[in-house]
């Protein structure tokens, strides 16, 4: 299947227009026969879809996970200046090896960036399936927070564990979410432990925080 949009001049005649659809999906199928259905859209150049809200970029995220057949749960959308940022919990069997589990959330992060219009960044928390994060109040500026947030990640992991820690402003506190690097060996579950002690400290010694992300990869050497 192929969904396609093309832009062409705004004074073409709408003939004009059919006839470099029709040449389009003519050549498509030549070279790629396998795809059994072309649809294409024809839009006047410069023009742009309507933005989309931070509901219609979380339905996106829920369809293109069922398509992959992946379990999620727990899904934000924050709007910074016309882009989105998106956390979700990605479920997976706990058995898998840290390495493969963080493959199938890299996939669906690319596919992600390249069907969700506006995403500028996809946070993924994998986590063995069944498994929930919980929430706590507001409460302090977000440059205490950070450093409070960093200290803690020096004091249970290492000072060069965690990268692109973002903190947010949340509906009824701070939401943090940050990337952890650990051994590729490792088993999902024993990732989702390590996370979990992280996550249970930041709750408990960060004041304010109305949830934590914490997207697990492989270390790589």
């Amino acid at each position: 299947y192929a969904d396609l949009h093309i832009q062409v001049d705004p004074a073409m005649s709408t003939e004009q227009a059919h006839a470099i659809a029709h040449e389009v999906q003519r050549r498509l199928r030549e070279r790629r026969p396998d795809i059994q259905d072309v649809t294409i859209h024809v839009e006047p150049f410069g023009s742009s879809p309507e933005e989309p809200n931070q509901e219609e970029v979380t339905v996106q995220l829920r369809r293109l996970t069922n398509g992959l057949r992946m379990e999620i749960h727990d899904v934000w959308a924050y709007e910074v200046d016309g882009r989105y940022y998106m956390e979700v919990h990605l479920e997976a069997d706990g058995t898998l090896p840290l390495r493969q589990a963080h493959e199938i959330a890299s996939s669906l992060e690319e596919r992600a960036r390249a069907e969700i219009t506006h995403l500028s960044e996809l946070a993924i928390h994998i986590e063995p399936q069944g498994r929930l994060i919980w929430a706590s109040g507001p409460g302090v500026e977000e440059t205490q927070v950070a450093q409070a947030v960093q200290r803690v990640i020096n004091d249970t992991l290492n000072a060069n564990a965690c990268h692109q820690v973002r903190v947010l402003r949340g509906y009824e506190g701070w939401a943090v979410s940050m990337h952890c690097r650990l051994p590729g060996e490792i088993s999902l579950a024993e990732a989702h432990r390590i996370s979990t002690r992280l996550e249970t400290r930041l709750q408990e010694e960060v004041p304010g925080l109305e949830r934590v992300v914490i997207h697990t990869e492989p270390w790589e050497e």
